[in-house]
């Protein structure tokens, strides 16, 4: 195996959340299968050359590969009344991401030198897209985004703020790792000291709540499993330049205004950025000059195991003793007092962003994890089918908001899936921090531990958003925990050294498995051309894309809903109708295609009503049906016709 093969690898999943995170996280469904080629096109790499390549295979790895994957083929093949086909599609399409890298990583990354730059390598990629997020805020003048990343939260380059502020949050925890190091090469220890007030002041700039938890959760964890030795060079070094950045940070008042890229905000920007790079500075020389201290606390003995016990009864003593206290105090009462809160109060907004970070409501969330129990209730083992909470959500919600995800990733995995999928996932999660936590036990006590703290911390903020939905923010989950879970348990494999005809029999289905991102990804440019062409009102060019994105995957209903449309402008009525109800056919669930064969149907001069009253029951509140339904409320289909033309070109965006 080739050197630079084994000094690669490792850095992969930093490279791959810059990647992500400049291509909006990953969210995408192109995005996600360019990243599905990429990881398994490696994988088939690495087991065709590798000489042992399946030398790293454990039980714990090849149990919890096989769970993941067994999670992907119920997304595939689980029953559901509002899932489609290509719904399903598109859900394993993002879980092939997943799994390769668990895959990937678990085979090829064996020494503690890689560990130790696979941890690098992940705190490197998320401080350099965190630097540049907060470029764009300090001074938007020299670094301008396009328009829709200029809000009042930043979200640049992920185009999700609260995605930006848990990535920063594990950066945090990553590069305290590295900076907390009392032994090894110095230059981590020193940059990765530079790069936390760049990260903190990046996570105020989203002004996200659950980022601030997560990263509090995961700090905490880490300074009580990972007890680095070189924790008070650290905080030395690093806490005063944080703190005066995140002052001056909040200081900045039209920073978190309306119009944070505005010319005065730019200026206040401008001063912000200065004193930034001058806490950067001062952390860096800090922690350099306090590399003296690290030797003195390398030398130091660890604690004798009489030490370590009396360290832990002491804990648990003060646990109890806390929890006591807490109910003497009425801490029960409050925690339900603070949760009505959180379920009932609604922010008000007075321009200020700052103000969000103390209040404690966000019933919205609340609405939406009602919708996503209430398909558990109605389908408790296997769901309602895979990417349905968005047709819940629309059929359901009790207010007008366009949300695409449950923002919890457990209970959407119960509603869309059933206690089978959230077994299957939630035994994988719990199955990679484990792995962490064992090997936290061992020799390199402080890496672990650190990717410990930021599993928790991921675990912990995908309770409350739609982290899944964002591969930037959780790819390197999967890489890590293939690597710790190869750790774990025997290697029944481990002498295994089969031919190359061998290996080649395993590399090539391993290829053919990227036929299905393949598809996704060329099924997706074709449809993105056709949507851009169409907004653009040129319906030729927008059809052939149609065209050519179902010839790549047949099963899409989009394409069929863009030709339905550019038949309407065209004049082909019955083509529309005939698009439409394809579209339909792929996806019945879907208001915007019950929508469509309306407009078509009423366009051909037939009743649009039952195609509209349909679209109602899909999705009552929407502007756009409830107009429809007011337009086709007469008995003359001269003016269905001219209704519904006039709708159709009033069209520009389409889903």
């Amino acid at each position: 195996m080739p050197d630079w093969i084994d000094r690669a690898l490792p850095v992969l999943p930093g490279a791959l959340i810059v990647y992500l995170s400049f291509n909006a996280g990953g969210f995408f469904p192109g995005t996600q299968a360019l990243a599905a080629i990429i990881v398994w096109v490696l994988l088939a790499a690495w087991i065709a050359i590798a000489e042992r390549p399946f030398a790293a295979v454990s039980w714990p790895l090849a149990a919890t590969v096989a769970a993941l994957a067994a999670f992907a083929v119920w997304i595939l093949i689980s029953p559901g009344e509002l899932g489609s086909g290509a719904r399903s599609l598109l859900e394993f399409n993002r879980i092939l991401v997943y799994l390769g890298a668990l895959l990937l990583f678990g085979l090829s990354i064996r020494s503690a030198v890689q560990i130790r730059w696979l941890i690098w390598g992940l705190a490197v990629g998320i401080t350099v897209v965190c630097a540049v997020a907060l470029l764009t805020r300090l001074m938007p003048d020299v670094f301008p985004t396009a328009p829709g990343f200029d809000d009042e939260r930043l979200s640049f380059p992920l185009t999700y703020w609260n995605a930006l502020g848990l990535l920063g949050s594990i950066g945090v925890i990553l590069c305290l790792h590295l900076a907390s190091r009392a032994s090894g090469p110095r230059p981590p220890r020193v940059l990765a000291a530079g790069a936390i007030p760049i990260l903190v002041t990046t996570i105020y700039f989203t002004f996200s709540r659950g980022a601030i938890a997560a990263a509090t959760i995961g700090v905490v964890a880490y300074l009580v499993i990972g007890r680095p030795r070189g924790l008070p060079s650290s905080v030395l070094a690093v806490a005063a330049p944080t703190a005066v950045a995140l002052l001056v940070a909040y200081g900045a008042d039209l920073l978190a205004g309306p119009n944070p890229t505005a010319e005065p905000a730019a200026d206040q920007g401008h001063e912000v950025a200065i004193v930034v790079a001058a806490c950067v500075v001062a952390a860096l020389a800090l922690r350099f000059v306090l590399l003296s201290l690290d030797r003195r606390l390398a030398r130091m003995p660890p604690l004798s195991r009489h030490s370590r016990q009396r360290v832990r009864i002491g804990a648990a003593v003060a646990l109890v003793a806390a929890v006591i206290v807490a109910v003497v105090l009425g801490l029960p009462g409050e925690i339900k007092t603070q949760y009505d809160r959180f379920a009932t109060d609604v922010p008000v907004s007075s321009g200020d962003v700052r103000e969000r970070l103390t209040e404690t409501g966000s019933p919205a969330r609340v609405r939406q994890w009602r919708v996503a129990l209430d398909q558990f209730d109605r389908a408790e083992v296997a769901g309602e089918g895979a990417g349905t909470w968005v047709i819940a959500w629309n059929r359901d919600r009790p207010v007008l908001s366009t949300v695409n995800d449950a923002h919890s990733l457990y209970l959407e995995v119960l509603g869309e899936l059933g206690i089978v999928g959230g077994v299957l996932l939630v035994g994988v999660i719990v199955a990679i921090l484990g792995a962490f936590a064992l090997a936290a036990r061992g020799p390199n006590r402080p890496g672990y531990a650190a990717l410990l703290a930021a599993g928790l911390a991921w675990a912990a903020h995908a309770g409350v958003d739609w982290d899944w939905e964002m591969p930037a923010v959780t790819i390197w989950l999967f890489a890590a925990g293939g690597m710790a879970l190869a750790l774990r348990g025997s290697r029944p494999l481990r002498s295994f050294a089969p031919p190359l005809i061998g290996r080649l029999l395993v590399a090539v289905p391993l290829v053919l498995i990227t036929i299905v991102p393949f598809k996704v990804l060329s099924s997706e440019a074709w449809l993105d051309r056709g949507r851009d062409a169409f907004a653009r009102d040129a319906c030729g060019p927008a059809s052939n894309d149609a065209e050519q994105s179902l010839e790549a995957l047949d099963s899409r209903p989009e394409p069929y809903e863009l030709l339905g449309y550019c038949a309407i402008r065209d004049g082909d009525f019955e083509g529309a109708v005939a698009a439409m109800q394809k579209a339909i056919d792929r996806d019945p669930e879907n208001w915007n295609f019950r929508y469509g064969l309306a407009l078509a149907q009423g366009a051909s001069g037939a009743d649009p009503r039952p195609a509209a009253h349909a679209a109602a029951i899909l999705n009552p509140l929407d502007p756009l049906v409830t107009t429809a339904l007011e337009a086709f409320d007469t008995d003359r289909p001269e003016l269905w016709e001219r209704r519904a033309r006039f709708l159709a070109r009033q069209l520009r965006t389409l889903s």
